[in-house]
């Protein structure tokens, strides 16, 4: 591969009257400057409303856990992701559009990221979807469902009988396998999904998880980037003979090197009375586990008053690295937009490359109520000085708005640690403005 090439993603979205736009976003590999408080891959989505979407496709990236491809070269290279940024091609049609239409794009955007990532055959999708980052049992995001697909069909088929809309299309339509109501889209749609396959060519699939989706579109491992594929065309022999020679001149930079490559972490279920649980989840004062529940903004939500469980599973995508530094050390960072920080620290992990190591948490949420952050950090071989994290990170944050301190902490964090996965949430009143999830 010599170059890295973009990939194109289109979401279909409906207005509150029925008038609709298909977003074109492009995932091209460039870095762009973001403003504070901003992640710079998907900064350009805040100028169009869908920057929560594009959080939650980072997000659902992390806890897909793409690693790089199979081979004896990428199992000792850390499974980096290669940069990119998220432009939209026709933000002025999508300017205005209602913020119910950010969490249809969940998906879209999730997919268009892993289709960069593995720089997978298909060079665009058209998808929508939101995203539920804890909801499958094995910890893979699940497809939730969305309105208005009916005119989100009938969208798609118009521009497709345009002069020239159909070559503009990609051929494939990714969509959750169930309404709101709970049946099957391919039974509820099936007349409007067979005249999209005969008349227009485009195939829709109902996915139920990310997992899914990622597999049909074959984007299940990273991509080399240019530098390492030319680094695979020296050959098996060549790369061991470069490998060897730079240990032995690098010394203590490569040490530091594979001490600080990227680490894998995912939310883990947990086992209550016989049956699955996935992570983050709502217990009671008593510990009760409670069903989860979404706030009035349809993000996640948890009482005050309440507890949050975490469960993390850590995998060390480099297996020289596993085996030079076998201890993981870990944190959970709490941050509120009211001004709340705390740090929690646990005990050293011991493992070897290869194994899945797995620690929990269990959080107090107190007031006041507002959105939170928590964020799991974790690294190789350096213990996590807890408060000295929390001063650092408190003296960051006294500079930036209260609006932009979740980001800015979010940025900080994944610059300096090795592993990070994060949660946003709504903390809440009691369970009154809670829905059934």
């Amino acid at each position: 591969m010599a170059e890295l090439g973009p990939r194109d993603v289109h979401v279909p979205m409906v207005g509150a009257r029925g008038d609709g736009v298909l977003a074109r976003l492009r995932l091209e590999p460039r870095r762009a400057a973001a403003a504070p408080g901003l992640l710079p891959e998907i900064a350009e989505l805040d100028d169009v409303a869908l920057y929560p979407a594009g959080q939650a496709g980072l997000g659902a990236l992390s806890a897909l856990g793409l690693t790089r491809r199979p081979g004896w070269l990428g199992a000792l290279t850390p499974g980096q992701r290669l940069p990119f940024t998220t432009t939209v091609v026709n933000a002025a049609e999508v300017t205005g559009l209602g913020a119910e239409n950010s969490r249809s794009a969940e998906l879209g955007l999730a997919l268009g990221m892993a289709l960069y990532q593995a720089q997978a055959r298909p060079r665009g999708v058209i998808a929508t979807g939101a995203l539920e980052l804890t909801g499958a049992p094995d910890g893979a995001p699940r497809v939730a469902p969305v309105g208005g697909l009916a005119a989100k069909f009938d969208l798609v088929a118009r521009l497709c009988r345009q002069d020239g809309g159909r070559a503009a299309l990609p051929d494939l339509f990714f969509v959750p396998a169930l309404t709101e109501d709970g049946a099957p889209v391919a039974e509820a749609f099936a007349e409007r999904i067979d005249r999209l396959a005969t008349e227009a060519g485009v195939t829709v699939v109902p996915v139920a998880d990310l997992a899914e989706a990622t597999a049909h579109l074959g984007a299940t491992a990273i991509a080399p980037g240019p530098r390492r594929a030319a680094a695979r065309r020296l050959g098996a022999a060549a790369a061991l003979v470069l490998f060897l020679a730079g240990a032995a001149s690098i010394g203590h930079a490569a040490w530091q090197g594979l001490r600080d490559a990227p680490l894998d972490l995912a939310f883990a279920p947990v086992t209550v009375e016989g049956a699955s649980l996935a992570t983050p989840a709502r217990a009671a004062a008593d510990l009760t586990v409670q069903p989860p529940c979404r706030a009035p903004t349809d993000g996640a939500a948890h009482p005050v008053d309440e507890w949050l469980l975490v469960k993390v599973r850590i995998a060390d995508p480099a297996p020289l690295a596993a085996w030079l530094f076998d201890a993981y050390h870990h944190a959970l960072v709490a941050v509120s937009q009211s001004g709340g920080l705390k740090v929690f620290t646990g005990e050293a992990l011991q493992g070897r490359a290869g194994a899945a190591l797995e620690f929990g948490y269990r959080i107090p949420i107190a007031a006041p109520p507002g959105d939170e952050l928590l964020l799991v950090v974790a690294r190789r071989g350096r213990p996590i000085d807890g408060e000295r994290l929390r001063t650092a990170l408190a003296d960051h944050l006294a500079r930036v708005p209260d609006e932009e301190r979740l980001n800015a902490a979010l940025n900080r964090l994944v610059a300096r640690m090795p592993g990070t996965l994060a949660y946003f949430f709504e903390s809440v009143e009691g369970d009154a403005p809670c829905r059934s999830a």
